[in-house]
C-alpha cells in the first residue's frame, strides 16, 4: 500500500522476487497529505485495520479533521473522537489505539482509545511534537 497523491493504492507484492504483481488499486481517495514531507496520513495495523485521517492540508492552518475507520469494502464508519487538527496518524499494532500529532497550538502527540472513544495528551513540553511510532 502507497499514496499517490491524495489516493491510497495497493498492489499484490511477490516477496520472493522483490516485485509487484498485477497493476495498482485504487483503495481510498481524499487521504489527508501532511505538508512536512507530503506524507499520506494513515495507518494500518498488523490485522488489517486501515484508518485514516481524511481532506488535504492544502495551507500553512491544519484544518480541523474526524479520524474514521475503514472497513475491507471502503464502507467508512466514523469515530467518537473529537475532531481535531489531526496529522501523523499511527494506529497501535493491536488495533485498539491510535497515536497522533495534533497541529494546533501546543502541536503534540495525543493517544486515542478507540474503545472509550477518549483522546489523552502525551506530550507536555513546548517545542513541536510530530511523527508518533508504536514501540514493541
Amino acid at each position: 500500500m502507497y499514496a499517490r497523491g491524495d489516493a491510497l493504492m495497493a498492489v499484490r507484492f511477490d516477496l520472493e522476487g522483490l516485485q509487484p504483481i498485477g497493476a495498482p488499486v485504487p483503495l481510498i481517495e481524499n487521504v489527508a497529505v501532511g505538508m512536512d514531507y507530503g506524507r499520506a496520513e494513515y495507518a494500518l495495523a498488523d490485522n488489517g485495520t486501515l484508518v485514516y485521517v481524511p481532506g488535504s492540508f492544502g495551507n500553512s492552518t491544519a484544518p480541523q479533521r474526524s479520524v474514521v475507520w475503514v472497513n475491507r469494502q471502503g464502507r467508512e464508519t466514523p469515530t467518537k473522537l473529537p475532531t481535531r487538527a489531526y496529522g501523523d496518524l499511527r494506529l497501535s499494532p493491536d488495533g485498539t489505539r491510535i497515536a497522533a500529532g495534533i497541529h494546533d497550538q501546543q502541536a503534540d502527540i495525543w493517544i486515542g482509545d478507540l474503545a472509550r472513544q477518549t483522546l489523552t495528551r502525551l506530550t507536555f513540553d513546548p517545542t513541536v511534537d510530530q511523527a508518533p511510532v508504536w514501540m514493541p
